[in-house]
């Protein structure tokens, strides 16, 4: 443990605890994947909960018939033996044309340019792409922002339905006390949605008209 290097990694599974990866094929996540297995993240042991206290149903959600406790995390086998958390199973979107999209996997991404603080990807179903939202950026280099985050996803090997088509710059950063953001930061999805619906149905229409 002490010669194991510091990265994303989340260690091993401690002694009385099983783990597993179960396929997520609307992901393209899989246990057969090369060169490092992916999967949703399964945990069995003595020590995981018994289920949620008079929820039958929410307990049948996350616990399986053979004791298996289904984190909804997408982890990832390192050939040394760690496990790394990469995605969420559930933060997915649906487009159009049918192709499913990780919100948080395409922020994480674009979230790596040093002209935007934070960064809100959005698709839903019947529309045909996903849109950004960038915080705070500075308008006057909207250009070189556009052709950054264009290079990060060619450098991540983005799909073309995964990649954001228009890009809108906010001033204000998502925060706790405008109530845009959790306490560690993390874009709250819906208050997002309902704070930017007009820009976003202007985003939505301008890419109508392309």
């Amino acid at each position: 443990m002490a010669d194991m290097p510091m990265t994303r990694h989340v260690g091993i599974p401690v002694a009385g605890a099983e783990i597993c990866l179960e396929d997520v094929p609307y992901k393209h996540y899989s246990t057969r994947d090369t060169p490092c297995t992916r999967g949703e993240i399964l945990t069995r042991s003595g020590h995981v909960f018994k289920g949620y206290y008079k929820q039958p149903e929410l307990t049948n959600e996350v616990l399986d018939a053979a004791g298996w406790f289904h984190t909804g995390d997408i982890g990832q086998w390192n050939p040394d033996g760690t496990l790394m958390v990469i995605d969420r199973k559930k933060n997915i979107c649906k487009l159009s044309q049918g192709e499913y999209v990780s919100p948080e996997r395409v922020e994480g991404v674009y979230g790596q340019s040093p002209f935007v603080a934070q960064v809100f990807v959005l698709g839903s179903k019947g529309r045909a792409s996903l849109e950004k939202l960038c915080a705070p950026g500075n308008k006057t280099l909207l250009r070189v922002i556009q052709e950054d985050l264009r290079q990060l996803a060619l450098a991540a090997k983005l799909l073309p339905f995964e990649r954001a088509h228009k890009l809108r710059l906010h001033a204000e950063q998502f925060t706790p006390e405008n109530g845009l953001a959790t306490p560690t930061f993390k874009p709250k999805r819906f208050e997002l949605i309902k704070y930017f619906s007009d820009v976003i149905d202007d985003m939505y229409a301008e890419q109508s008209k392309l």
